[in-house]
């Protein structure tokens, strides 16, 4: 698995979430996990409470290891209506993946304070997974206590598994067929994209027969 330095950092404060199934596949989680659109419609009420509608402008690159990763601002109104609480402010994300369902989100605020998730939805079955997660907080945050952090990120992941299990089908294709169930055609599904390319190309190599040495001359 990844390593994550700040969870062995004692500067840090570190906090393990409850392990929390969903009713949908891990690939769907992940696909919701990835998208940058949702926050106003799918989080109105929790982390997207001062976000704006529209899609920021992302910078996405594949890595070395087969994975991938994800800059971008969180989009955050200029002028909300309501005021909102560190954990929805402005901020800068950077969003890590390795394959086949590893997960970091480094969030780093405008005050300095940072915080690292890492995120591993584990099939159950076919159409249902676990969601493992922590959190990492950095030394002298300036925001809610770790407990309450856990306790909003509770409240969000919860969200995010009714979105999940509304969805049709419970798992998205390895491969989805041109025009069918797990094609993703806006701009906000160019991370999501990434994922599935990605995870394909992983699959690939994972499943491919490993290639005989050739007979030593005798």
């Amino acid at each position: 698995m990844p390593d994550v330095p700040e969870f062995e950092d004692n500067t840090w404060t570190y906090r393990v979430g409850p392990a929390t199934p969903f009713r949908s596949g891990f690939r769907r989680e992940v696909e919701n996990y990835l998208d940058m659109t949702h926050f106003a419609f799918a989080h109105a009420t929790t982390l997207g409470k001062a976000a704006d509608v529209r899609l920021p402008k992302m910078n996405i690159t594949v890595r070395e290891d087969g994975g991938y990763q994800m800059d971008a601002p969180f989009p955050a109104l200029d002028s909300p209506h309501e005021q909102p609480g560190k954990l929805q402010s402005a901020h800068h994300r950077r969003q890590r993946g390795w394959m086949p369902n590893f997960t970091t989100i480094r969030q780093s605020f405008t005050d300095g304070d940072e915080r690292v998730l890492v995120h591993i939805p584990s099939p159950n079955t076919r159409e249902t997974c676990t969601v493992f997660w922590s959190l990492a907080i950095s030394s002298g945050f300036r925001g809610p206590s770790p407990e309450s952090q856990i306790d909003f990120a509770i409240k969000v992941l919860d969200e995010d598994r009714q979105m999940c299990e509304l969805q049709i089908p419970a798992e998205v294709p390895i491969n989805p067929t041109r025009g069918g169930w797990g094609v993703l055609v806006m701009p906000g599904d160019t991370l999501a994209n990434t994922f599935q390319k990605q995870f394909r190309r992983w699959l690939q190599r994972e499943l491919s027969p490993p290639r005989s040495s050739p007979p030593a001359d005798t």
